[in-house]
């Protein structure tokens, strides 16, 4: 049934296995899920192009097999200019190729990050005719943007931008229920061509039990005294993460003798390190930079307690790498963080921006051993749902229901033409 099935998958950024950056930090869920999806779709005999954004100094092109290839696209700049020109470089280099119309794809799939750009991508494959899905990897415009009074109504420019671009799309791919059935009725849209898909793990992997002497050189690393307690933060150094959070809680955190590490990068880690207590660096607090999957790992085998305390956030993927991990994890209640918790709640969850409340479960699970390992059960139970095979199963299921109309459309018209 898959045989045949060609995809034109756009992702803005893509994990790929021994590429490390040169300019930017890949962090983010978006890069390892898509990379993911992407590899256990080949496996179903699906054949994909990725045309992902360029990191200076990476490779332009990898073909992992005759039905897996990944181009990056877009100008090679300074790095000083990079973060700014990434996304507009990324949009004109696909746009040019779209444009030409030398597509051979059965479908085109994009992969919707916070940029502008993925909407108006959207557009051009509209007008090509072919089937487009959507799959929105991030919080939308939508979840970020303030309402502007407009003749006397409040008007929000964001919601007009993904109510214009989801239009465009054959089938919308949601991370949650929540988000599924909110743009189903804000867009009127058939139900049968939304799909729930959460993000995905595989659980074995992160159990899988690491040398001592790793471990050890992760603590020398990042000069954590072996007596110490751990509390981690993994990802990216923007506002809507939370990292303002941070420098308060490193005080608590210090003042019961723990040790907070802080793992990412990103385009705020510079007002983090400034805004962090400089009194408690020593022993006390590090700030690691981009870390890659393997160090992740090792890094959660010594971490006592996870956090979380993002603003917005789609998801939360990373939170089904502690809970497979078995690390008991905090977060604020929003997003799609509720979902990922699950019913009964396998991470602590704290009602959003209450810094008070945030900080004192990190303290009491720090001394609450039967409260960690009740989350630690949960967490092992509930990381179970989220398995690569429902997610390919239901990802080709929405690319057949495109299809397979067409096809049998195409038999009634051969049919006609015989007789």
């Amino acid at each position: 049934m898959n045989d045949g099935i060609t995809v034109l998958r756009i992702t803005p950024y893509l994990f790929r296995p021994g590429v490390w950056p040169v300019a930017y930090d890949p962090i983010g869920g978006i890069h390892v899920q898509v990379w993911r999806i992407t590899k256990a779709l080949q496996k179903a005999g699906i054949s994909q192009t990725v045309l992902t954004s360029h990191i200076p100094g990476s490779r332009r092109d990898q073909e992992f097999s005759d039905t897996l290839r990944v181009e990056s696209v877009g100008i090679s700049f300074p790095k000083f200019i990079f973060r700014t020109l990434i996304g507009g470089s990324w949009f004109f280099s696909i746009a040019k190729r779209l444009l030409k119309g030398r597509l051979n794809h059965d479908i085109v799939h994009i992969h919707y990050n916070s940029w502008l750009w993925c909407r108006l991508l959207s557009e051009i494959a509209h007008r090509l005719h072919i089937p487009v899905v959507v799959t929105l990897n991030s919080q939308l415009w939508v979840s970020r943007s303030p309402r502007w009074l407009v003749t006397g109504r409040h008007f929000n420019l964001s919601l007009w931008v993904d109510r214009w671009a989801l239009r465009k799309c054959d089938c919308l791919v949601s991370l949650t229920e929540k988000e599924a059935t909110f743009w189903t009725n804000e867009l009127a849209l058939n139900p049968e061509r939304v799909f729930v898909i959460p993000d995905t793990i595989d659980p074995e992997k992160f159990r899988v039990k690491i040398d001592n002497t790793i471990l050890c050189k992760i603590r020398k690393r990042f000069n954590i005294p072996n007596n110490k307690k751990i509390v981690t933060y993994i990802g990216r150094l923007r506002s809507e993460k939370g990292w303002q959070d941070l420098p308060e809680i490193t005080e608590e955190v210090c003042d019961a003798d723990a040790f907070m590490l802080i793992c990412g990068d990103g385009p705020d880690r510079r007002k983090l390190e400034n805004a962090m207590p400089k009194n408690r660096k020593e022993n006390g607090w590090c700030i690691t930079g981009f870390l890659d999957p393997d160090e992740i790992k090792a890094v959660l085998h010594i971490t006592d307690v996870f956090v979380m305390p993002s603003r917005r956030e789609a998801f939360g993927s990373v939170l089904l790498e502690v809970m497979a991990a078995g690390v008991p994890a905090i977060a604020y209640a929003v997003g799609g963080i509720v979902e990922v918790a699950g019913t009964p709640k396998a991470i602590r969850l704290i009602p959003p921006m209450d810094k008070f409340a945030f900080v004192q479960a990190i303290l009491e699970l720090l001394t609450d051993p039967k409260q960690c390992e009740y989350l630690i059960e949960q967490g092992h139970r509930r990381v179970e749902d989220f398995s690569i095979k429902h997610a390919t199963e239901e990802t080709l299921r929405c690319y057949q229901s495109l299809l397979i109309p067409n096809f049998t459309k195409d038999a009634q018209m051969a049919e006609r033409i015989s007789g």
